[in-house]
């Protein structure tokens, strides 16, 4: 039976872009690959027409002889008009054959013999087209920590399998990881969307935090403990420390290419008790410096 009209079989149409070709490609062959699809023949079937129809129209040049009436849609080169002497206006006005009727007459004047399992014995025939490997979607969450760091994250593919994903780290969200390899000749793409974390934020290579901090820590200073990435470490608040004040931790950020790591920035945030303290009020009141702040316009 010969082979369905490759951009019939595709969806689209012959004005089609590269772009358009590609993306109902990797739609119906996500759809219909037999991982997806275990125990259905007509699936299995639809698969191959589908990898058979973009091994025409994905290729440029195959795609140009398809258009140009050079070969069908199995790939086989079309006899010219005329073949034999049968063309159009020869003896008798008799049809030229064309595509499959050429097929059919060199079938019966060589016994039916093929030469590897294309084309007939003494003409040859086209090769069968590599096809392109289908590309298998997914999204994949990870832990904010774990992106900084790097890790391991066992899921479950689309079409059913189960994997230990490698989280490479500094891994930014809407990363794509593409995992090649697969039996099936298939490339897994994994986008990753990196969950918001409580405390921490990311900024290019650094890591962001807000520290509260009492009001006797920065008046006074302190030794306090700060979480990172990495566990927590002890960072000194320098006397006098204003709200809003930063501090860097350094070496404590997202991991980079070349082993280096940004930093972690801490941003100190003077909090006062919940409960209104009337000794301090009293203080304040009397305070002969309340009014210091500096920068202040109005």
């Amino acid at each position: 039976m010969a082979a369905r009209n490759p951009y019939d079989v595709l969806g689209v149409s012959r004005s089609a872009g590269e772009d358009e070709i590609r993306r109902a490609f990797r739609k119906l062959a996500k759809e219909f690959h037999p991982d997806r699809n275990a125990g259905k023949p007509t699936a299995e079937a639809r698969f191959k027409e589908i990898n058979a129809a973009h091994g025409i129209v994905g290729d440029a040049d195959q795609r140009r002889k398809f258009d140009a009436g050079e070969i069908d849609a199995d790939g086989n080169p079309r006899a010219p008009a005329g073949f034999g002497g049968f063309g159009q206006g020869g003896r008798g006005g008799a049809r030229g054959f064309q595509g499959a009727d050429v097929e059919d007459l060199l079938a019966g004047i060589f016994g039916g013999m093929r030469s590897g399992g294309r084309g007939f014995g003494g003409f040859g025939g086209a090769q069968p087209q590599p096809q392109a490997p289908a590309e298998i979607e997914a999204d994949l969450e990870v832990e904010f920590v774990e992106a900084v760091r790097g890790g391991s994250q066992r899921m479950r593919t689309p079409d059913g399998r189960t994997i230990d994903l490698k989280i490479p780290p500094g891994t930014a969200d809407g990363r794509t990881l593409r995992i090649r390899g697969r039996d099936d000749g298939a490339d897994l793409l994994v986008r990753l969307k990196v969950r918001p974390h409580p405390t921490f934020r990311r900024e290019g290579d650094d890591v962001l935090l807000d520290l509260p901090v009492t009001l006797t820590e920065a008046v006074e200073g302190a030794k306090v403990t700060v979480p990172t990435v990495d566990g927590s470490v002890t960072m000194t608040v320098p006397r006098g420390a204003s709200s809003g004040r930063m501090l860097r931790l350094r070496g404590k950020g997202v991991p980079r290419a070349d082993s280096t790591r940004g930093d972690q920035l801490v941003t100190l945030r003077v909090v006062l008790p919940e409960t209104p303290d009337p000794d301090l009020e009293a203080f304040v009141a009397g305070w002969k410096g309340r009014d210091y702040p500096a920068g202040r316009e109005g």
